[in-house]
């Protein structure tokens, strides 16, 4: 893993740094391969320890990352490799940090974006309340004119019986008025039949006592 490969990478960073302390002092040759065998022993007894602290059941990527450490431990180190494998962490150090960089910017555009889209959520929420009350005002605006509408209809309804009350009673007014107008001759003619039979009355009478 890379907690793993990062405590590998500090190992060997302390062992250079000891390596170099025992260099600048007064000992030197067989006493620094001395030291880097111990060293070596110490790492396989440490890399040892944790296998054994570890479960039992690994995972075959894991076996063979771990016999790849034993096989670089096992290995002797010359001074060009530790001077390549310093080059090798420095260039993956700073890889790692441009890594973290761009993730960190990665980050910030997401957060941005998110905030972006929080606020262009709450304008929408707005938008979309707005829009529901502007709905529901228009809703009862249409339940009022269709009461309006039916208020309307029985008006209508109650104006054409009205006018149909009024034309029949005009109708019977003109009946009425013709009814009234042949009774007025009626009266007359009978009126004229009277005047008629009071002179013949009054001329038999006078007649008759003469």
């Amino acid at each position: 893993t890379d907690a793993d490969l990062a405590e590998f990478e500090q190992i060997l960073l302390e062992r250079e740094k000891a390596k170099k302390g025992k260099n600048s002092g007064f000992g030197g040759g067989d006493d620094d391969d001395e030291e880097e065998e111990e060293e070596k022993k110490k790492l396989r007894e440490e890399q040892k320890k944790k296998a054994e602290k570890k479960d039992t059941k690994v995972s075959p990527r894991e076996q063979a990352l771990q016999a790849y450490r034993k096989r670089i431990a096992a290995l002797p180190v010359s001074s060009s490799e530790k001077i390549k494998r310093r080059a090798t962490r420095l260039i993956l150090q700073r890889k790692r940090k441009l890594i973290q960089e761009r993730i960190q910017e990665a980050s910030s555009a997401f957060d941005k974006a998110l905030r972006t889209l929080h606020v262009e959520k709450l304008r929408l929420d707005v938008d979309l309340k707005a829009t529901d009350l502007r709905l529901l005002t228009l809703s009862e605006e249409l339940d009022l004119l269709h009461k309006f509408e039916a208020t309307e209809n029985m008006m209508l309804v109650s104006r054409k019986k009205a006018i149909d009350t009024i034309e029949l009673l005009h109708k019977q007014q003109g009946d009425c008025h013709s009814s009234l107008k042949k009774k007025r001759n009626e009266a007359e003619i009978c009126q004229k039949e009277k005047e008629n039979l009071q002179r013949q009355f009054d001329t038999i009478i006078e007649e008759h006592f003469q």
